[in-house]
């Protein structure tokens, strides 16, 4: 939320700045920017040159293209008379340093958790492409003791994400959607689990394709691939096996020349592979 007041008061004050970078304000130059110099008047006389020397002098390298880029945005930014831009950034300089503060305490916590969880259960989470120690953590604290959930379904209802269909009048509605009761820590931790593991294991990527192809809503793919990867984390969780990239390219295998002869047979088909690592 900070984060996006803070891009809305340089919208005010240097537009055009944040779009010159493409991951948000994690940029170290963009930082020396918004901290020291946003103002387009400055960085339009300092030129590329100027700016380069700048941002050098504060120990942050910016290439000689980013530099030109930014020197393009002052150019032809609108700015506010000098009068208004005061206030704006007064505010700006105050949340700023707020946002740094925060920032460190993150990155504090994060490093706490990096050397904390190799000691707990969610630690073997960490052997899954794109899982993170954020992620694997959020998990981990989320299901708590894995043993107290009957199987991987069991939790996945806890956390509120089963499809539910909708009645009125003894009659059902054509839309459908997720129950929404259980534990809110527990739904979020699933969805940011399929979110990194989505983007990352090749298997995980194709069934995401798959269902947007077949003209699945993204949040439903979302959703979808959550589940799946949930099944996998929960059955780590209750082995303590590592993940097996080959365990887990048989077992899909596997699954699809099950869907296969089911096809055959006129069955349908499972969304996908059991759970095992």
């Amino acid at each position: 939320m900070l984060a996006n007041q803070i891009h809305a008061q340089l919208d005010l004050i240097f537009p055009g700045l944040t779009g010159c970078f493409a991951h948000g304000l994690e940029a170290a130059s963009l930082r020396v920017l918004i901290r020291e110099l946003p103002d387009p008047d400055r960085v339009r006389r300092l030129g590329v040159e100027g700016l380069l020397r700048f941002v050098r002098r504060r120990g942050v390298h910016m290439t000689r293209p980013k530099a030109e880029q930014v020197v393009r945005a002052a150019h032809v930014a609108l700015r506010l008379p000098s009068a208004e831009r005061r206030a704006p950034l007064v505010v700006l300089a105050a949340d700023w340093a707020l946002f740094e503060a925060l920032d460190q305490q993150i990155r504090d916590a994060t490093a706490e958790l990096a050397a904390l969880l190799p000691k707990t259960p969610a630690g073997v989470l960490l052997g899954i492409p794109g899982v993170g120690v954020l992620t694997a953590s959020s998990y981990g604290a989320a299901i708590g003791d894995p043993t107290r959930y009957r199987d991987a379904a069991a939790a996945y209802r806890a956390s509120g994400l089963v499809p539910i269909r909708y009645e009125s009048a003894g009659r059902a509605r054509s839309r459908t959607g997720i129950s929404r009761e259980g534990s809110v820590e527990l739904r979020r931790a699933i969805i940011e689990l399929g979110r990194g593991v989505g983007l990352h294991h090749p298997d995980f990527i194709t069934y995401r394709r798959q269902l947007l192809a077949r003209g699945k809503p993204p949040l439903v793919a979302l959703i979808a691939v959550a589940h799946r990867t949930h099944r996998l984390a929960f059955a780590m969780l209750r082995s303590q096996r590592p993940f097996d990239a080959g365990r887990w390219a048989r077992a899909v295998a596997e699954h699809h020349h099950r869907a296969d002869e089911r096809a055959r047979h006129g069955d349908t088909p499972r969304s996908g592979p059991t759970s095992t690592t």
